[in-house]
């Protein structure tokens, strides 16, 4: 299952961006500054569903379960946020740092790609009416690449991306999550054990215990606790699913069954044609 997400890198140079990115006070706001709804009309002719969280697979998607965190799109909520962190306002409404800087930042997407772009522009225009300023930078794919894995600390402010979710695996997505995980791009410095928030040793631990777990609903359990910590964390800003349609002849093909993978037949060895 695809993630379509937005990050902040955490490492950063900017030191008063690396701070901001770090409280979770600036990730929620920017998750409740996310129009999924009107990025899924935009883009994907309403067939998406907004997400809040880490979709694992169809078999371990907790959903929106009650009392699981989500941030609907309210820039209120988020302006809120922003005022705690004691972003103060100019006459033009736009927002400063204590020492004075803008609270501005680029936000990398895939030159080529209508649906990651617009995503962008959409969700910079929201944050424009909440006093922050984003700046939309389409790359090639390769330097996108390049610059959130191709180096430590990556080179990025924020992104906009999808990441390939393989097979739904849980234990796939370790590389992503878990803080020495190779694609643990959002703060890489994570690995080398200093200045880990206790939402990731938690994270860390759920992830290590449901690997090595046989019991399906023990396994379940943990993930389930897993999602919920990350969903509150907002390490990045879930944004959605994209649906898709399968049709077929059902008095020409037999025995067809569908599959949520990139590829159209589950078994195609016992697929016949009538």
């Amino acid at each position: 299952m695809d993630s379509n997400v937005i990050t902040f890198n955490q490492d950063t140079e900017d030191l008063d961006l690396r701070a901001l990115f770090r409280d979770v006070r600036f990730r929620q706001a920017m998750a409740y500054a996310a129009n999924r709804q009107g990025m899924i009309s935009a883009n994907l002719n309403s067939l998406g569903e907004s997400r809040y969280g880490p979709g694992i697979s169809e078999t371990f998607w907790i959903g929106d379960a009650t009392g699981f965190p989500s941030f609907g799109f309210n820039l209120g909520q988020g302006a809120q946020l922003l005022d705690q962190i004691g972003l103060q306002k100019d006459a033009q409404g736009m927002r400063h740092f204590a020492d004075g800087a803008l609270v501005e930042f680029t936000m990398l997407t895939v030159q080529g790609s209508t649906v990651l772009t617009n995503d962008a522009v959409l969700f910079a225009n929201d944050l424009a009416k909440i006093g922050v300023k984003v700046n939309v930078r389409p790359l090639d794919l390769n330097a996108v690449i390049d610059q959130l894995v191709g180096s430590r600390p990556p080179q990025y402010e924020a992104v906009r991306i999808t990441i390939n979710g393989g097979d739904g695996d849980p234990n796939l997505l370790r590389a992503v999550y878990q803080s020495t995980g190779t694609l643990h791009f959002w703060k890489y410095s994570d690995e080398t054990g200093q200045d880990v928030p206790d939402w990731q040793l938690q994270v860390d631990r759920l992830l290590e215990q449901q690997a090595q777990s046989l019991d399906l609903s023990e396994r379940y359990d943990l993930l389930s606790q897993f999602q919920t910590v990350v969903a509150q964390n907002q390490p990045m800003i879930f944004l959605y699913n994209a649906q898709g349609l399968e049709a077929y002849r059902a008095d020409r093909v037999g025995n067809f069954t569908g599959t949520v993978q990139n590829t159209t037949l589950l078994n195609p060895e016992i697929v016949f044609r009538k």
